[in-house]
């Protein structure tokens, strides 16, 4: 339960930030390019923040999308908890990648030492 709340907690942060940074600049872009000239461009406070909380709420629910996609999964019985968490074998590959980029040379993934390999000339 605990990665599933911080995952959705993320994804929340995560969509909000992507209205604000990437979606927020090109609307009101937009907006202020369809004014007519001579025209001030103003905005009424009240709708300003309506406009915003919606489309922090709306974007922020939009990337809870994988999170609602593996609880429904899991409660069709479609997929078990335990495939969900992922299969064995793919985590001992991804545990002997990390463990192989994050490992030094002279050692293997158990930390003992490694003969040098013999490079025949």
């Amino acid at each position: 339960m605990g990665p599933l709340v911080v995952a959705s907690s993320l994804l929340f942060v995560l969509g909000m930030s992507f209205a604000y940074f990437l979606v927020f600049p090109v609307v009101f872009k937009f907006m202020a390019s369809m004014a007519p000239e001579g025209v001030a461009w103003m905005t009424d406070i009240d709708k300003y923040l309506s406009f915003v909380l919606t489309t922090f709420v709306a974007f922020g629910v939009t990337f809870e999308v994988p999170v609602a996609v593996i609880v429904l999964l899991v409660r069709a019985g479609v997929v078990s908890v335990e495939k969900a968490q992922g299969d064995p074998a793919l985590r001992d590959r991804r545990a002997f990648v990390i463990g192989a980029v994050f490992t030094p040379p002279d050692r293997d993934l158990a930390g003992d030492a490694r003969p040098a390999p013999v490079v025949p000339l």
